[in-house]
């Protein structure tokens, strides 16, 4: 079956719910795809791999931060991350994840080849502990040790500290994402 969304075109087996961006969302690319970036994890955090007895804590968890999914929903989304492609930061006082990002293959015309890091989630309480920061490294350093040398991100435009986190991390606005009236709004709100 080939499937199109906007200008993207992917031969699928089976319908995939996901396949962005949007038109709302804000396209990063990395912009050094050999170097690997920082990885520090705070005393109280480990890495962990993921596990599919993860799913019902990994759906919770995007819905704290505003990403509604259905089981089915996060299993079309798991089906396109690239083995070893789900990061996991676990907090080692509950056992709960704190944090969470996706590695996975998505080219498109605009990244050939491209690997996508996905649907970034941390906790509202563990937030200000660089989990964040840490997994947007552990979803990029994978894609790079992969062999991907291009590689993005969209988010949406409310997603301020997202958007913070990712230009820090060494992600920047494509020429598309900076004629939107989105990137306008956004970089508006950043500045107050």
């Amino acid at each position: 079956m080939l499937l199109k969304l906007n200008q993207f075109q992917i031969q699928v087996r089976r319908p995939i719910l996901f396949v962005g961006p949007h038109s709302t969302e804000l396209v990063f690319r990395y912009t050094n795809p050999r170097i690997l970036l920082p990885v520090q994890i705070r005393m109280g955090y480990r890495v962990r791999p993921y596990n599919k007895s993860d799913n019902a804590e990994i759906i919770n968890l995007l819905s704290e931060c505003g990403l509604s999914f259905s089981r089915r929903q996060l299993d079309e989304a798991l089906h396109l991350c690239i083995p070893q492609g789900i990061h996991l930061i676990e907090s080692t006082l509950d056992g709960s994840v704190a944090s969470m990002m996706m590695s996975r293959h998505m080219s498109t015309d605009e990244f050939p080849f491209g690997g996508r890091i996905d649907w970034l989630a941390t906790s509202l309480k563990h937030r200000s502990n660089g989990l964040g920061r840490a997994s947007i490294a552990l979803a990029t350093n994978h894609l790079i040790k992969s062999g991907y040398s291009s590689i993005w991100v969209t988010t949406q435009s409310s997603r301020l500290n997202a958007i913070k986190l990712f230009m820090t991390s060494g992600f920047s606005p494509t020429e598309q994402t900076l004629s939107t009236n989105n990137w306008k709004r956004a970089i508006l709100n950043l500045s107050t």
